[in-house]
């Protein structure tokens, strides 16, 4: 019992660590009421997040079955000195929800918008010059685009597209 209920616990915040850390997504974690736990379960702990028009969404739960599932199906197991016993079962998991939770927290009435963690491209650079500081903007944009390592940098360099055009293709 004492296993499942820390492998239930660890569940949860890893599931609270990823919405936080990974999702930009700040979530409350906590213990579900007897009349919202999942039907047979134990218990359920859960993570909720709010939306922008102040509902809670719930992103991931983790149960703690006890043992009544085994029973129910006849699951079992020999322990170290042959005895027979019920095991102590656990169920964890969150789904799309999380995504469209993500989406709901970070997006506008323009699209969709990533947290920097899982965004593809982070940063975009689109230098602007006259023909005659060309060469001279697209080495500084260069360099700039060498000092940010530590992000996914684009820089749109294209040639036959003015900037204006190429802020609407990134925005969109």
């Amino acid at each position: 019992e004492t296993e499942c209920d820390k492998e239930t616990i660890v569940y949860l915040n890893e599931y609270k660590k990823l919405c936080e850390e990974l999702l930009a997504l700040p979530v409350l974690a906590g213990k579900k009421t007897e009349k919202e736990k999942f039907a047979g379960a134990k218990y359920t702990t859960t993570i909720e997040a709010f939306m922008p028009d102040g509902k809670a969404l719930q992103c991931g739960t983790s149960h703690n079955l006890g043992q009544d599932f085994a029973k129910a199906f006849g699951i079992s197991y020999l322990d170290a000195s042959g005895e027979k016993k019920l095991p102590w079962q656990s169920s964890w998991g969150f789904s799309t929800r999380l995504i469209g939770a993500m989406a709901m927290t970070h997006s506008d009435d323009k699209g969709l918008i990533l947290p920097p963690k899982i965004a593809p491209i982070q940063i975009v650079i689109v230098p602007i010059f006259k023909e005659e500081t060309k060469i001279e903007v697209i080495k500084k944009a260069n360099e700039i685009k060498s000092k940010l390592k530590e992000y996914s940098v684009e820089l749109d360099d294209r040639e036959g597209y003015t900037p204006g055009w190429k802020f609407n293709e990134w925005e969109l």
